[in-house]
């Protein structure tokens, strides 16, 4: 556990508020949740999902251990590809693809679940423009609702472009139908089994064979919480539920599907602890306010999730004061830039709070709202700082791309 005096080193050269980033906790988590599935069943592919957290130097970490990317925009795609992943691996999805993401990804070899007639009729437009002899592709299904939920990402399974679209794949002579994925943002166990059974389902009815893939998306209960939830399901009983239903349905070893998987959160969401110091401490009426450098939108993905913090490392030569509640609060001039409400503490200016669990979206949708954000740092066993992931924004980085300026 770091201590004030590191948090105190580090605050002069980086800033009072900044993230640290655990290399050891995401090698722990990737290996848990790959072998978990891979005990039960050997053909299990596990590609990261990029727009959970896309800090370029951990997608290295990643890809180093033979994990997948899987990116949903044109943006994400180009840095897999910047980085030297294998074009040929990546997994391609999401609901918007346009024509030169598309074009690239088809030249490639990458894997491109479509997720619209139209994306299909475009990937068929584009196909003399390139010289491919073949390529393989998917499908994301959309299976109706569920919970009187409907998505809006995918094909109708039930509908006519669904079929069409597997009739113009198979009258195409280039494209072939490999696979179907899902993905549902439910993470309990009865979703995930509705989703895989749904899968098999729609895998019977269009192959005569087992296909080459299903791809079953994310949305997997990781260490996602600073407080574990009742309902949290462990990456063992994922597992032996996926592969339980693809093995019972597929019985033969030499006729059984890849199972790919597209998790994000389950992997980094405990990576990241968030530190930031009390700059003010007032009393405004009968509420006690501990103003903090950071602030919410640098630790809540929607700005709307305050919670205490996890850790508290006080100030060594302050005073000692009695307990109370305390609102801990932002920098930002909004109202609702509160971090914590009624966290139960004795604080004063100086201290160090932390939060931690903030390695899940918090970077990827942090607005540049009236100020840079902080950097994210990496440390060695002894608090110092090891390698710099992210520097502190300046104002270049935020207003580069802008123009007229003067």
């Amino acid at each position: 556990m770091i201590n004030y005096d590191q948090l105190q080193k580090i605050s002069k050269d980086y800033g009072d508020s900044f993230y640290i980033f655990d290399t050891d906790q995401l090698k722990e988590n990737i290996e848990l949740f790959e072998n978990s599935f891979i005990q039960h069943y050997p053909k299990v592919e596990v590609a990261y999902s990029y727009k959970t957290n896309y800090i370029p130097a951990v997608l290295r970490i990643i890809d180093s251990l033979k994990i997948s990317p899987e990116v949903v925009s044109e943006m994400e795609y180009d840095l897999a590809s910047s980085l030297g992943v294998k074009l040929e691996e990546i997994i391609y999805n999401g609901p918007v693809k346009n024509r030169s993401s598309l074009k690239k990804a088809m030249i490639n070899q990458s894997r491109i679940n479509i997720d619209s007639i139209d994306e299909l009729n475009l990937m068929i437009e584009i196909l003399p423009e390139i010289n491919l002899k073949s390529l393989e592709i998917g499908i994301r299904c959309n299976f109706g609702s569920f919970r009187n939920s409907v998505s809006r990402f995918g094909i109708d399974v039930k509908s006519e472009e669904f079929e069409l679209a597997i009739q113009l794949i198979r009258d195409n002579g280039i494209l072939h139908l490999s696979g179907f994925h899902c993905h549902l943002p439910d993470r309990d166990k009865a979703a995930v089994e509705w989703r895989t059974k749904q899968l098999l389902d729609v895998s019977l009815d269009t192959f005569e064979n087992a296909p080459k893939f299903l791809d079953f998306g994310g949305g997997f209960f990781g260490s996602d919480f600073a407080t574990p939830r009742e309902d949290s399901v462990s990456f063992e009983e994922y597992a032996k539920i996926i592969t339980g239903l693809v093995k019972s349905v597929y019985p033969n070893a030499n006729d059984q599907p890849w199972i790919i998987l597209e998790p994000g959160t389950a992997l980094v969401a405990n990576t990241m602890n968030y530190w930031t110091r009390v700059v003010a401490v007032k009393e405004i009426g009968s509420k006690s306010i501990a103003v903090v450098d950071g602030s919410i939108h640098e630790l809540s993905p929607n700005g709307r999730q305050n919670r205490n913090p996890t850790f508290q490392l006080r100030h060594s030569s302050r005073s000692e004061s009695s307990a109370q509640a305390w609102q801990v609060v932002g920098y930002t001039c909004i109202e609702d830039d509160y971090l914590s409400k009624d966290f139960f503490s004795d604080i004063s200016k100086g201290d160090f709070l932390g939060y931690s669990h903030v390695g899940s979206y918090n970077i990827v949708m942090k607005p540049p709202f009236i100020r840079p954000a902080s950097p994210i740092l990496e440390l060695n066993r002894n608090g110092e700082v090891l390698n710099v992931f992210r520097e502190t924004q300046t104002i270049s980085d935020i207003f580069a791309g802008f123009r007229n300026k003067d």
